[in-house]
């Protein structure tokens, strides 16, 4: 068996059990479940289909790369394709690292890992499931989940403020342009602001929130 991803310290509460596993999992796995991360505990490796427990809060030494260094209280990372610390600045897998805690101490250049204090952070609500609004005038969208935005009763302009954490996702849907759609992201990759005009009902915009800016990764809404 690896070295745990995350090896336990202290300060934590009892191990939240679960019935059932949906896949084998070593000691010190990270996991997305019920929309937070939580951590495999105990010195066996969960085996899919049978009972385990996991850890949603307490003191962990997460694996890090050499170069990567920390403050005490930076907010810290979870790089789920990769299986390390990052800092929130970090670039990579966006839509696959989620905020895991802060730091307890500082972490220098040449250590491997990062001593992190776990929060039981709600990444659910910052995804596109289980919120939805409906904009029919101009102002602030919400900044996670879907927003369809009509123009059928007057022209609106759509502002999407910055994000909250890195991998948090965003979804726009123009549903009618009787009158002019307009969509500006406070933020963007390409452009601050950057400016969208809908040219037809149906037209849509998927972004990601990179720490700094939001990225569009899909969608047909044209730059103005």
């Amino acid at each position: 068996m690896s070295e745990p991803k995350m090896a336990y310290v202290n300060n934590g509460s009892v191990p939240e059990q679960h019935d059932s596993a949906a896949a084998a999992a070593d000691p010190g796995a990270v996991q997305l479940l019920a929309g937070a991360l939580a951590v495999v505990a105990g010195m066996e490796a969960a085996v899919a289909g049978e009972a385990y427990a996991v850890h949603r809060d307490g003191d962990f030494d997460a694996v890090c790369a050499s170069g990567v260094t920390f403050s005490k209280g930076d907010e810290v990372y979870w790089d789920v394709s990769n299986e390390t610390a990052v800092t929130a600045t970090a670039s990579g897998a966006l839509a696959l690292t989620y905020r895991l805690g802060t730091a307890r101490a500082a972490k220098l250049s040449g250590e491997l890992s990062v001593r992190v204090k776990l929060e039981n952070f709600q990444i659910k609500g910052r995804g596109l499931s289980g919120v939805q609004e409906l904009v029919e005038a101009t102002g602030n969208l919400l900044n996670h989940g879907v927003s369809l935005v009509s123009g059928e009763s007057a022209a609106v302009t759509a502002t999407l403020p910055d994000g909250d954490v890195i991998g948090q996702q965003k979804l726009v849907y123009v549903t009618n342009v009787d009158n002019a759609v307009v969509l500006s992201v406070t933020s963007h990759g390409t452009s601050d602001p950057e400016s969208f005009t809908a040219g037809a009902a149906g037209q849509s915009l998927l972004l990601v929130w990179d720490g700094t800016v939001w990225q569009t990764v899909a969608g047909n809404l044209p730059t103005t």
